[in-house]
């Protein structure tokens, strides 16, 4: 039951409901022209993140790169875009709200959000050695 109609169903029974936001971590790269200025689409989309009570955990600038393929927007072509990667915290429900915004601005060409895999520290290569000598004694 969605969160609106169990609200709708408890306010006609006499009953507060107290629903929890559900923050996560989601990972957003979007791409912009190369007549954009990029950094003032990157402040409109940090703007749009606090506007939905997020935060922006890190921005990338992956730079300039080849498309695969022609994007026509706004009457033109582009065969070349900046791309920009962020890290995110925000609640779920203003997830979509957030992606409303991204399609909106004139100066993103193309942009994935996806919710962030957990982090794993990396290993080194001296504990891969001794896990592996671990596992030759145990066969013996």
């Amino acid at each position: 039951m969605s969160p609106r109609k169990a609200k709708a169903q408890a306010e006609g029974k006499g009953i507060t409901l107290t629903i929890e936001a559900r923050k996560r971590t989601y990972e957003c790269t979007y791409l912009t022209s190369l007549k954009a200025d990029t950094a003032k689409v990157t402040a409109d989309i940090t703007a749009s993140v606090k506007r939905y009570n997020g935060s922006v955990v890190s921005t990338e600038d992956w730079g300039k790169k080849d498309l695969a393929y022609t994007i026509k927007k706004a009457g033109e072509r582009h065969t070349q875009a900046n791309y920009t990667h962020m890290v995110l915290d925000m609640e779920a429900a203003q997830t979509p709200q957030f992606e409303r915004d991204l399609y909106l601005n004139t100066g993103v060409l193309r942009h994935l959000i996806v919710i962030a895999e957990a982090v794993v520290a990396p290993v080194s290569p001296d504990e891969i050695k001794e896990v592996k000598s671990g596992n030759e004694e145990d066969e013996e």
